[in-house]
């Protein structure tokens, strides 16, 4: 047992002093100051886990987009949410059950290469992770065929990106969900983060006739 008090030198009895109110609320206070201090590090940690899982994923994209097109005549897949459904096979075992795309974000996606994990932050009703750019070679047109020889300049010709409310990448559609930052992959394979530059989503239509929309 813990004894009530402790003896003096003195051969006396005297009773452990306690924290007073000023001590505890200088503690109070420092564990205060601690967390103002590491709440916003840790959460600037997640923020960035998130970006380089997202980077990590449309990578993996880029290396399954290489993969159908070797399989179907260098073309590219669908420019339609169905670009999931042609790229599954390639990014899991090609026996797999194709996902419903169903759900805000869907269900299905839950944890594979398909699904940004930032996207269950967006406010939008509507949430998606990536589109495709519907764009490549014209105005949108899901039926179109597009081959990776369309395409004069891959190194700056976007493919799939961050969206909000859409499987579409357009320059209304992207979403900087990390750090005011959208991620890109390229026709080339690569991937890179960018700001919403005019550059990038222009100031009207006009945009799209760029190669980085356009492919050409």
């Amino acid at each position: 047992m813990t004894p009530l008090a402790a003896l003096s030198p003195a051969g006396s009895f005297t009773r452990r002093r306690g924290f007073t109110l000023i001590e505890l609320l200088t503690v109070i206070a420092i564990i205060g100051t601690l967390a103002a201090i590491l709440i916003p590090v840790v959460g600037s940690v997640r923020a960035s886990a998130k970006a380089s899982q997202c980077a990590s994923n449309l990578r993996q994209l880029g290396v399954a987009t290489g993969l159908f097109a070797a399989d179907n005549k260098q073309t590219l897949p669908r420019l339609a949410a169905e670009f999931v459904l042609d790229l599954w096979p390639y990014a899991y075992r090609s026996e797999a059950a194709l996902p419903v795309l169903a759900g805000d974000p869907p269900a299905a996606l839950a944890g594979t290469v398909f699904e940004c994990p930032g996207v269950v932050d967006d406010v939008t009703t509507v949430k998606r992770s990536y589109g495709v750019n519907v764009r490549l070679l014209g105005a949108p047109d899901a039926t179109r065929v597009v081959r990776t020889g369309d395409l004069t300049a891959p190194g700056s010709t976007l493919l799939y990106g961050d969206v909000s409310g859409t499987d579409e990448l357009s320059r209304t559609a992207l979403n900087p969900r990390h750090k005011d930052r959208v991620n890109l992959a390229y026709a080339d394979g690569h991937v890179g983060a960018s700001a919403l530059t005019v550059e990038l989503v222009g100031t009207g239509d006009a945009i799209y006739l760029t190669p980085a929309w356009l492919g050409q």
